[in-house]
């Protein structure tokens, strides 16, 4: 979908496709909110609170499949794409570690939301220590995101760009940090395997 089209729906339907659009990602429905809002065409306040209510609710039902489905799921199908028992304990180790700072960083890099949510409800964190760190994530994203809408109107075409590019780098280095501590975690077992 170009930005044009985008520019169209929300206009046409407002604040409910601003929910819906966040429901599933949305950084580019958020920027348009704000550009819209510079405009004129929407009022600011209730287009960010659209999309923080889409972004919080999105999560939530995600985190839900995870939590009441995701393991049958997994035990299910996991091993036609190579998630094992071990590997699904693994996740539930992560999470149980770094399992709010990595619900509100996956906010900021696109594509891992609903994954992150779904794994966070598979491996049984906390609904309301979800529901925190859901919600002060999206509450930063929505607020930083919408604001680049808003301040930045004149570059909108560049600004969805930029912001493309950002995700496509924060997704990078996410990658790049998970392999180093898969590297770390075989090293570590290699040293402990050999004394």
């Amino acid at each position: 979908m170009n930005t044009t089209h985008l520019l169209v729906l929300i206009s046409a339907y407002g604040y409910a496709f601003i929910f819906l659009g966040t429901f599933f990602e949305g950084e580019t429905i958020v920027i348009a909110a704000g550009f819209l809002s510079k405009l004129g065409i929407l009022n600011f306040w209730t287009a960010m609170l659209a999309a923080f209510l889409g972004a919080v609710s999105g999560d939530n039902f995600w985190y839900l499949v995870g939590r009441y489905g995701g393991i049958r799921f997994l035990h299910k199908y996991g091993k036609w794409i190579g998630i094992t028992q071990h590997r699904i304990n693994k996740a539930h180790l992560f999470f149980d570690q770094h399992g709010t700072h990595a619900i509100f960083l996956a906010r900021f890099i696109f594509g891992t939301r609903l994954v992150t949510a779904m794994l966070a409800g598979s491996s049984g964190m906390q609904e309301k220590k979800f529901l925190k760190a859901n919600s002060a994530g999206a509450l930063l994203w929505v607020s930083v995101v919408g604001a680049l809408g808003y301040l930045l109107a004149k570059s909108f075409k560049t600004l969805i760009i930029l912001v493309k590019r950002i995700e496509f780098i924060l997704l990078i280095l996410a990658l790049l940090a998970i392999i180093i501590v898969i590297f770390r975690l075989r090293a570590n077992r290699k040293n402990k395997g050999n004394q």
